[in-house]
């Protein structure tokens, strides 16, 4: 039984996204993530930054207060 999946977007319909798009996206956030590390943010605490904000995100998104084009 597999409870992570494969790829970040697996379900997503392709016609939403391109691939250049996602891989632009992931390439920005690792490129900070490396910026944040060099210039002395600890790993655990750039991903706790990270995780942060998605978490916050995550329930705007579930207040409505996002409407999907």
């Amino acid at each position: 039984m597999r409870t992570v999946p494969g790829s970040l977007f697996e379900g997503v319909t392709k016609k939403h996204y391109s691939e250049k798009l996602i891989e632009e996206f992931r390439s920005q956030l690792i490129e900070q993530y490396e910026r944040a590390i060099e210039e002395g943010i600890r790993p655990r605490d750039a991903l706790a930054i990270v995780l942060t904000w998605v978490a916050a995100e995550n329930c705007r998104l579930d207040a409505g207060s996002y409407i999907h084009p």
